[in-house]
């Protein structure tokens, strides 16, 4: 009886240690998320669209931006215009950008600095990985959080570790394909933080099963 006390015993406290060792690294993992600190550019056009949300129309507020057979060019309704004939006019702008590689990131920087839209543009894109491309070329560029960033702060806000990932972006695009069962979560988590949600392309019927402080980016 003795030995299988002792057993039983020794199997508590393993289980309990078991139990015990996962909590208590969470509660460290999350106090020193509550301690991250994080950022959120502050120029006055962008925090417009977290205190103004609205619908966003082409061509002269926002221009999609994709990559086809090696070449950057502009999505217009069913055709594509070669990036160097887009006009961008005088105001700011948003390009929704679909392209990988340092090669189309140099590209788009030099299309940027031409036009002298530097200052006057927010670039969101796919590619967590072409964004980094661009901002070798300009530290001071408005871009926002590629793809697999939002999927990692998705996975983390599962457990509200959130935190532990920089946020430092000027905007954020979501796919409503993509993040369809989370979508108000994001948007109402980078809201509060005054972060500008983008959400697009879509169309006008689109609009009303999404979440009201985002902004849309409307196919005309």
């Amino acid at each position: 009886y003795l030995m299988n006390f002792k057993f039983y015993g020794k199997s508590l406290i393993i289980f309990s240690i078991a139990l015990i060792t996962p909590i208590f690294a969470w509660f460290i993992f999350f106090s020193l998320a509550q301690n991250s600190s994080n950022s959120f550019d502050p120029t006055p056009w962008i925090q417009d669209y977290v205190s103004s949300p609205g619908q966003i129309l082409p061509p002269s507020k926002w221009a999609h931006i994709v990559s086809h057979e090696g070449v950057l060019k502009v999505r217009q309704g069913d055709s594509l215009l070669p990036l160097n004939d887009f006009k961008p006019g005088n105001g700011n702008l948003i390009f929704l950008t679909e392209a990988q590689g340092p090669t189309l990131a140099k590209v788009l920087y030099d299309f940027l600095k031409d036009n002298h839209l530097t200052k006057r543009v927010l670039v969101l894109a796919v590619s967590d990985g072409f964004l980094k491309d661009v901002r070798y070329y300009d530290g001071q560029l408005a871009l926002g959080a590629g793809q697999a960033y939002l999927i990692r702060f998705r996975a983390l806000q599962s457990f509200a570790l959130e935190n532990f990932l920089l946020i430092n972006m000027s905007g954020i695009w979501l796919q409503p394909e993509i993040f369809k069962s989370s979508t108000q979560k994001l948007t109402d988590t980078f809201v509060g933080l005054h972060v500008p949600v983008f959400i697009g392309p879509i169309q006008r019927d689109q609009i009303q099963s999404l979440p009201k402080n985002a902004n849309f980016l409307v196919i005309d």
